[in-house]
């Protein structure tokens, strides 16, 4: 079954029991099973089932009958996996970063992407921090922290931790005083928005292990 085991069994109404009574035995299964919620609410169902004639209704359960047998996985039909070619020249192409970047010339050091006294109107940055992107950057500011983004969204389910880095950009009291040391830390500390490290679509393995290097490289 596609997703059915999730979904709530659907019970007939009891008004319309009769109108359902033409169905055949593999029809009635799939409405009570809650499969066929996939494709229709309960109240279009419903509609459906009190408004059309037998032959046209069970024709319409057929035509999502075959749908959603279309939609399940089959093994004999279907890969269990997407096979990943590591050997291909484009494979995990963007995870590196593209040489013309690197070739722009520019005096090393943290720089400002905002063009306010104010951070908010500008580009969003991490507390409103200057930006950096290389090394270098680090070395030539003197920077004690550099925040960094891994926008990774490799799970099931509802989700959306991808835009986490960007959400925390976005908040404008991230970098506000302390309110017990009333310091603000970056008045205090050299911080810098790294920006975000590339992750691997299709393997979270591969994602770490090129984290961990750009962390290590960021670290040293």
């Amino acid at each position: 079954m596609c997703c059915g085991a999730a979904l709530a069994e659907w019970q007939i109404p009891d008004n319309l029991e009769e109108a359902a009574s033409a169905l055949t035995s593999e029809q009635l299964a799939f409405l009570e099973s809650g499969e066929v919620l996939m494709f229709l609410t309960e109240r279009q169902l419903a509609l459906e089932l009190s408004t059309r004639e037998p032959a046209a209704f069970g024709a319409l359960i057929d035509d999502l009958m075959s749908i959603a047998a279309e939609m399940r996985y089959d093994p004999a039909r279907d890969m269990g996996a997407v096979p990943l070619n590591l050997k291909s020249k484009t494979f995990n192409a963007l995870q590196t970063t593209p040489a013309p970047l690197r070739e722009m010339k520019r005096e090393p050091g943290p720089f400002s992407v905002h063009r306010y006294l104010s951070p908010m109107p500008g580009v969003p940055t991490f507390g409103g921090a200057p930006v950096a992107i290389w090394p270098e950057d680090l070395v030539a500011g003197n920077v004690d922290v550099a925040i960094v983004g891994v926008p990774s969204n490799a799970s099931s389910g509802r989700r959306d931790s991808a835009r986490g880095p960007e959400e925390m950009r976005a908040l404008n009291t991230i970098a506000a005083p302390d309110g017990k040391a009333l310091i603000k830390p970056l008045d205090v500390l050299s911080v810098v928005d790294y920006g975000d490290f590339q992750r691997n679509w299709m393997s979270t393995e591969m994602t770490v292990g090129h984290v961990a290097g750009l962390v290590a490289e960021t670290s040293s």
